[in-house]
């Protein structure tokens, strides 16, 4: 299971880097709104 998990985080992290970085930055101004109020 853990090899097959690795796998497809490997596919995503290397197919997908945009996607991430957009994740990342939602997750940041998310953070970033709660923290200001």
């Amino acid at each position: 299971m853990k090899s097959i998990l690795s796998n497809i985080y490997d596919k995503l992290v290397l197919d997908y880097p945009k996607v991430w970085l957009v994740i990342i930055a939602l997750v940041v101004g998310i953070s970033g709104a709660y923290v200001k109020d």
